[in-house]
């Protein structure tokens, strides 16, 4: 009898360590299996990419300008989380509010004008020789 209650109370603690176990040896193999399924990945979006790129014959100025906003505002976003410890009435932070604000502004104006571009783009029949 006491046998079967040791038993009762040594399964679970068993079922915990074994899968605890499993969970430790499990995650050094499935973190290499999750890198490359991601590099997989963006090895795919830069093939497409590059087979957009390759219609040199289209020139879309407002993805130029899109792409310059976004990486302007990358780095305003930096600089902004390196202010973020001094007061709310920092001249620096409130002016990187401020541009910060005008960037988006800016960067919805671009991706409307992106938008109605390639809405025109795709509108355009081509003729192929």
């Amino acid at each position: 009898m006491s046998t079967w209650l040791v038993a009762l109370v040594l399964l679970p603690i068993a079922l915990v360590l074994v899968a605890g176990l499993v969970v430790l040896l499990a995650r050094p193999l499935a973190v290499p299996a999750l890198a490359a399924l991601e590099r997989a990945r963006f090895q795919r979006r830069l093939a497409h990419a590059a087979r957009g790129d390759a219609q040199q014959r289209v020139r879309l100025l407002a993805l130029a300008k899109v792409d310059r906003l976004l990486d302007r505002r990358g780095d305003m976003q930096r600089a902004y989380l390196q202010l973020r410890n001094r007061p709310l009435r920092d001249g620096r932070r409130l002016q990187l509010e401020r541009e910060l604000h005008r960037n988006a502004r800016e960067t919805r104006a671009a991706v409307r004008e992106l938008i109605a571009d390639l809405q025109l783009l795709s509108g355009r029949k081509v003729a192929y020789q």
